[in-house]
């Protein structure tokens, strides 16, 4: 589930041969990526498809570390838009180290198919409930990776992953993605949910939902004794654990890893 709005779509018909014109002798400008030496809605359409993984990079990576943190990310990509549209701060390219503060909180708030806390039972899809709870100021991004892997060589079917409708496109009107790959149950999954806005809200201060499923198995009584884990992860290129707001990124607290023991036993709830 991917969406551009109507104008950026618009702008990625013409921006792959815009590319290949410039020489790689052009010195380019802070926020300028695709070396046209302005700073435009065709950058914003290209940083957005260098960090959700599109089949374009920038022309000038390097000049999409926009917001003087180091590291190119969801961050400059809101730094962007708040410059672009809503009279932010110009590009800073003097990108300097930062410690990421740990704020607010990525819960997994349940499992359905759990036996108890430590046991999830065979036969029976898995699903684990993520919440996301934002007690600080508006988000305008959000990029969360999740990793379900097995220490000893448990396998299931698939991972599905997706949004419940408490958040969505509707919040993220820029992009919103549930990336997800390597999902066939072998070695590890990983899916991501996250999204970027430009006039629509973001994230509220004090929202607090179970926001996202994902759901994997279910077990066979060959895994009975095996372990299977969720943790957070990066996925793509920029994929940052983070979220974004008006005073720079923010690294989410994440209260995993978490690990269960499949089992035979059949869950009383």
């Amino acid at each position: 589930m991917r969406k551009f709005s109507i104008v950026l779509m618009a702008a990625v018909v013409c921006m792959i041969s815009v590319s290949s014109i410039f020489s790689a002798d052009i010195e380019y400008i802070c926020g300028d990526l695709d070396g046209t030496n302005t700073i435009d809605i065709a950058d914003l359409v290209y940083l957005t498809a260098y960090i959700f993984k599109y089949d374009t990079s920038p022309v000038a990576p390097a000049d999409g570390d926009i917001d003087g943190l180091k590291g190119v990310n969801i961050g400059d990509l809101s730094y962007l838009v708040t410059y672009l549209f809503e009279e932010g701060e110009a590009p800073d390219c003097n990108a300097k180290e930062f410690e990421l503060a740990v704020k607010d909180s990525v819960i997994l708030e349940s499992v359905n198919g759990q036996v108890n806390d430590t046991l999830i039972q065979i036969g029976t899809p898995v699903v684990f409930n993520i919440r996301l709870k934002n007690s600080d100021m508006k988000q305008n991004g959000i990029m969360n990776g999740f990793r379900i892997y097995s220490p000893d060589g448990a396998t299931w079917d698939s991972t599905i992953a997706d949004t419940n409708g408490t958040i969505g496109e509707k919040q993220f009107d820029l992009i919103f993605s549930n990336m997800q790959t390597n999902t066939d149950g072998i070695d590890s999954d990983t899916v991501a949910l996250s999204g970027v806005r430009m006039f629509g809200p973001g994230m509220a201060k004090d929202f607090n939902e179970v926001v996202y499923a994902i759901k994997i198995g279910p077990f066979k009584s060959e895994d009975i004794g095996k372990t299977i884990c969720i943790d957070s992860s990066y996925i793509g290129p920029a994929g940052d654990w983070l979220w974004t707001n008006a005073n720079g990124v923010q690294k989410p607290s994440w209260d995993g890893p978490h690990c269960f023991t499949i089992s035979a036993t059949k869950s009383e709830k």
